[in-house]
């Protein structure tokens, strides 16, 4: 078998496997050499607070992917019953939260925070500040809205009402940029986002293509306001055969039908001629008229409305029942929905996120950390599911198998030291589960048996009677066996 030789590249000199593109920020950008955006950050975060089912959206996927917890597990080739690895998992777990409670948050409260701004904005970013001895002493979370990139990509500068601030790029020095006066004493960002492939120097977020929906939701939104402000009376005119209304008539009913009905449905209006038609004169007359029903136009409304909804879900990837949509759903495709979202929406996003933290945590205490950084995922179980699946296999397994599902040890061994304690109980473990009984009428006698039985036999066997009654099984008989000795003669 031939040997296969692997090189570790360390980061080239600078002149060296540097990249040959072209300039695309040569004539786009402002004094502090920043690109523009190609969508203004600060709208898309506003989008956050102003669409119902775009925040729906972002918390769903936020929360699904950094906000379920988080956990350290052994790496490949680790013994997890070391217990110096226990104790280091103690230490990296204080270690995250104390730097995170710099900025007043917990570790997860500032991931699910950072999360939010990669889903309304495009990326996240979280600052890293360093004491005299270079360690990682601080996180802290920045709005993305407020930063923009240096087109060199050397780091980036958050600008505030005419104040602006440098921050370089995770893992480089000042002296790594392009202006490394600029850079001197700045503290470091921690980008997340995923490169969108019209936006070489930004990330963009998921819901872009859907941003014109967005917009004409909430122009639907005002439509419905007004709507609603008058009552929902639809468009009506005055209409007056065979004479005119005075001045003062018109003004009164003007600021009738403008003021008047709104906030009371039911207030009766009467109008009146002053003087009756003379002879020979047409009669006068004067009348209400809705222009129109309105009815087919609230129905294209709504329906309208639920398009943009659909399109705003579409464009985030997210299934239905995350959002609390259940029109045409069922608990099949509603199963496969989520499992569609988990798997190529929520776990890629962990994924990601992982591996960033990770760095992170190797970059401070070295390659060779024995822990990995791992999300709690979506979980997908159906309790009653798994009830009904193991109750149809249950004959097929063993007495310790079924122990197993109420976290029970196997039946006569010494949870510690694997030693067998009690030979018969050993022996039973390894027998296949036997069938329930089934819950006829004679089921109280039944417990009643259970009790005086349970009272004559030793305090294991009354603790394992219990555990198996949780189960929903009874035990009817304990058979007299020969035992080994006299302690367990009898039972």
């Amino acid at each position: 078998m031939s040997k296969v030789h692997i090189e570790v590249i360390e980061t080239p000199a600078k002149g060296g496997g540097e990249s040959k593109q072209l300039d695309l920020a040569k004539f786009n950008y402002d004094e502090h050499k920043c690109v523009s955006p190609p969508i203004d950050p600060q709208i898309l975060a506003q989008l956050y607070s102003r669409s119902v089912a775009h925040k729906a959206c972002v918390d769903a996927k936020a929360v699904n992917t950094v906000g379920l917890g988080w956990k350290f597990e052994p790496k490949a080739g680790t013994d997890p019953g070391d217990p110096s690895i226990e104790e280091l998992t103690e230490q990296l777990t204080a270690w995250l939260e104390l730097l995170a409670r710099r900025d007043g948050e917990t570790f997860s409260d500032l991931l699910l925070a950072a999360k939010k701004d990669e889903e309304s904005v495009g990326w996240a970013a979280i600052e890293i500040s360093r004491n005299g001895k270079g360690q990682a002493d601080g996180f802290y979370h920045v709005h993305s809205y407020t930063l923009r990139r240096r087109k060199d990509k050397d780091g980036w500068v958050q600008k505030v009402a005419g104040d602006y601030v440098y921050f370089r790029n995770y893992g480089t020095a000042a002296k790594d940029t392009k202006s490394p006066d600029r850079f001197e004493g700045a503290n470091e960002l921690l980008i997340v986002g995923e490169t969108a492939p019209d936006s070489p120097f930004y990330p963009l977020p998921d819901h872009v293509p859907a941003l014109g929906d967005i917009a004409g939701d909430e122009a639907a939104q005002a439509y419905q306001l007004q709507f609603f402000k008058n009552n929902a009376v639809p468009r009506m005119a005055i209409v007056v055969e065979g004479g005119e209304l005075d001045e003062d008539t018109k003004t009164y009913l003007l600021e009738y039908m403008r003021e008047g009905i709104r906030g009371d449905a039911h207030k009766t209006l009467i109008i009146q001629g002053k003087e009756p038609s003379a002879p020979g004169k047409p009669e006068s007359k004067i009348r209400i008229e809705k222009l129109t029903v309105g009815t087919r136009e609230e129905a294209d409304f709504m329906e309208y409305r639920r398009f943009v909804v659909g399109q705003v879900i579409m464009a985030h990837r997210v299934s239905p029942s995350k959002v609390t949509i259940v029109e045409n759903a069922n608990l099949a495709n509603s199963k496969d929905q989520d499992k569609t979202f988990k798997e190529q929406v929520v776990k890629p996003d962990q994924d990601r996120w992982e591996k960033r933290i990770q760095w992170l945590l190797e970059d401070e205490f070295g390659a060779d950390i024995p822990l990995r950084f791992e999300f709690t995922e979506m979980d997908l179980a159906d309790e009653e599911q798994i009830a009904r699946t193991r109750t149809h296999y249950m004959g097929a397994l063993t007495n310790n198998e079924v122990r197993s599902f109420i976290d029970h040890g196997d039946a006569g061994m010494d949870p510690d030291t694997g030693a067998v304690t009690d030979p018969d109980l050993e022996e039973w473990g390894r027998q296949p589960f036997e069938a329930p009984t089934p819950a006829l009428s004679g089921a109280q006698e039944g417990l009643g048996n259970l009790e005086s039985l349970s009272k004559r036999v030793s305090p294991a066997h009354r603790a394992f009677i219990a555990e198996v009654a949780k189960l929903g099984y009874l035990v009817e008989e304990i058979r007299e066996l020969a035992g080994p000795d006299s302690e367990h003669a009898g039972y």
